[in-house]
């Protein structure tokens, strides 16, 4: 890396979880996708995956909550097996569902085709879930495989349906999942390191 280069990574998003109580609470079978709905997200792959997810994990519930872009259509989920649901909320989602379905969700999904980063992610981590992610972009650099989560190839609904049902099926590898997560918010996310790596990116470019 140049001199005239600075890394800082992009820190956990843990304002929403303050002052609640539900860090902890989730249900066994949920999968979260959250966020704008557009061609570069990989719902086509996620709804490929979701059925051969059902075969392995009875009673999943799939939720896909967020607003689609204009003119984009979102894919048909084929019915689910074994109890299986999908659950669509469509539209803005406040901030007081949000928090509710993060703190529900077993994994959060984030199957991009294409990424730089995901403020998905660091949400995810503020509520310390696990996260299944697909490796494009910087996304490898955020979701660390088989530390606080999956890594799978992009537009592959096997790998994605293979990790998810994995975790979904290990309660013991989420919750180490999770705790990674929680040393990495206090140790090499934490804010005030990121803030004091910033402060010194601003002094070197001032010579001070």
């Amino acid at each position: 890396m140049g001199e005239n280069v600075a890394v800082i990574p992009l820190g956990i998003f843990d304002l929403l979880r303050t002052g609640r109580d539900g860090v902890g609470r989730r249900d066994e079978r949920t999968v979260l996708f959250f966020g704008r709905m557009s061609p570069y997200k990989g719902l086509e792959t996620l709804a490929a995956a979701a059925p051969r997810i059902a075969e392995r994990v009875p009673n999943l519930r799939l939720v896909i909550a967020g607003r689609p872009l204009p003119g984009y259509e979102v894919p048909v989920v084929s019915p689910l097996a074994n109890g299986g649901t999908c659950e669509w909320r469509v539209g803005h989602i406040a901030d007081d569902e949000m928090c509710e379905l993060f703190e529900r969700a077993a994994v959060v999904v984030v199957p991009y085709v294409t990424a730089s980063q995901s403020g998905v992610v660091s949400t995810a981590y503020g509520f310390r879930k696990p996260v299944v992610a697909t490796s494009v972009g910087g996304l490898p650099e955020m979701v660390v495989d088989g530390v606080t989560g999956r890594v799978v190839a992009p537009g592959d609904p096997d790998a994605l349906a293979a990790a998810i049902g994995d975790l979904l099926l290990d309660a013991e590898e989420r919750g180490r999942m999770s705790e990674r997560i929680r040393q990495k918010e206090e140790g090499e996310l934490a804010w005030p390191r990121l803030a004091d790596m910033t402060i010194g990116v601003y002094q070197r470019a001032l010579g001070g």
